[in-house]
């Protein structure tokens, strides 16, 4: 037999008589299914809610198809967090058995609703309602939170609620407070309500609690913490970078913490100590000349690895510890320094010159002449300070600045003949505390007459 169905008037088409004169000579019907989502139901808070469709579909005489089913959560009571992915046969939605678990007590109406491939059903609806008996309140005290003295710390306990749905009252302790603290659970304000709040009076966590009654039972305690700051940046500690003393700087180091600051620009007072010296040495924080200097001297006494700790305070706050470690150099160890004077230099002058009755020139002197000289590529090895010394045996020149690494020349006036050249040797002398090296170079002045 081959059906002919009757399809409803705006799915497909309509199909006059809806008959079929097949061989048997029965006719059989297209109908649209219909949803049943089950009776209603009442149950305890926490049981597990069964769901079953399978009374939906169609009646007799109808062309039965394959049908999809499709369950959703209409309305819940207010404080259910539950939406349709509560529904957990098969870990969907869509089957034809479905379970839930209420999470609050009141009514669910779940909604159901059947399709097959044509078309599909109204929804049909099914409430739930649960009931929690004598199930006690839930406390939310809200989130942690972060603040600074002085600040108006709002508490949040509208998390908090009643699984029948109950009104609440609030109650809020200050369950823990810092040591420098006087606040009490009297200094919560807005007590007795879900938005209460507190204002701290120093740094520190302050533990607060909360619990809620329903007017039946009272709640198990939440908590939650507000840590407290001074609203002050901790200052930064820079006890610059490890380096070695050179053989010539005697028995003390030199330590450096003015690299250190305090982010809000607050003076800083310092606190250097000695974390370790090498063995056999009997050094000790006493050997600093001033430890609360930004910039101290140490005296050391044992060749070795000397190190040390820097911590500043803003006055409210202290750094953390920042090190440096000093390795004095045995002073035997000495290297000797290196002199450079630089290039030697060489110009020529014209002298201004006159002709007289019978061309005889007469010529003037060639004015003094100015020149700098450069030994600062002169070096330590050990990076020990060093002495310059620039000298001229003739005594004929004038050196400015004899003890520097740069240094004025200027020349005497000079004379000429026709052409004279004027030679000059410059020595430089450097020294660390030990050792000393010399260079020279030399100074070349050419006197011409003039063109």
């Amino acid at each position: 037999m081959t059906p002919i169905r009757c399809v409803p008037l705006g799915i497909l088409v309509a199909l006059i008589g809806c008959s079929d004169k097949g061989d048997s000579g029965t006719t059989e019907l297209y109908c649209s299914p219909t949803a049943s989502a089950g009776p209603d139901e009442s149950v305890e808070l926490g049981d597990e809610v069964g769901l079953d469709a399978s009374a939906s579909g169609v009646g007799e005489g109808c062309e039965a198809h394959d049908y999809s089913y499709t369950w959703s959560l209409e309305t819940t009571p207010a404080v259910s967090e539950l939406d349709s992915t509560a529904f957990s046969v098969n870990g969907t939605a869509d089957a034809i058995e479905a379970e839930f678990t209420p999470d609050v007590a009141g009514s669910y109406v779940i909604g159901l609703v059947v399709c097959d491939e044509l078309e599909c059903s109204s929804p049909d609806m099914v409430v739930i309602t649960a009931s929690a008996g004598d199930a006690a309140p839930i406390a939310d005290a809200g989130d942690d939170q972060d603040a600074e003295i002085g600040d108006r710390v709002n508490l949040d306990g509208t998390g908090s609620f009643d699984p029948d749905g109950d009104e609440l009252s609030y109650t809020w302790t200050l369950a823990e407070v810092p040591g420098c603290s006087a606040l009490d659970s009297g200094d919560v304000y807005d007590q007795g309500t879900a938005d209460a709040s507190m204002v701290p009076d120093c740094e520190g966590t302050y533990l607060v609690s909360l619990v809620v009654d329903d007017g039946d039972q009272w709640s198990e305690p939440d908590y939650a913490t507000v840590t407290v700051s001074s609203g002050d940046e901790p200052p930064i500690a820079d006890a610059g970078e490890s380096n070695s003393t050179s053989p010539c700087t005697g028995s003390w180091i030199e330590l450096d913490g003015a690299g250190s600051y305090d982010p809000d620009a607050e003076p800083l007072t310092y606190e250097w100590s000695l974390v370790s010296a090498p063995a056999g040495s009997a050094a000790s924080d006493a050997n600093f000349d001033d430890a609360s200097d930004a910039t101290p001297s140490f005296q050391w006494d044992v060749i070795g690895d000397y190190s040390f700790q820097l911590q500043v305070s803003d006055g409210v706050s202290w750094s953390a510890p920042d090190g440096v470690t000093v390795t004095v150099v045995d002073p035997d160890d000495n290297n000797r320094p290196v002199a450079n004077a630089g290039a030697s230099q060489s110009v020529e002058v014209e002298a201004e010159c006159t002709a007289s009755e019978g061309y005889t020139i007469t010529c003037e002197d060639c004015d003094a002449q100015e020149f700098v000289f450069d030994g600062s590529s002169s070096y330590d090895a050990d990076g020990d300070a060093i002495n310059f010394v620039w000298t001229e045996e003739t005594g004929e020149l004038d050196i400015v600045s004899p003890a520097t690494a740069v240094t004025t020349v200027i020349t005497p006036s000079m004379s000429t003949d026709g052409s004279t050249s004027y030679d000059w040797t410059l020595n430089l002398q450097v020294a660390d505390c030990d050792y000393d090296d010399e260079d020279t170079v030399s100074l070349t002045v050419s006197c011409v007459r003039e063109e």
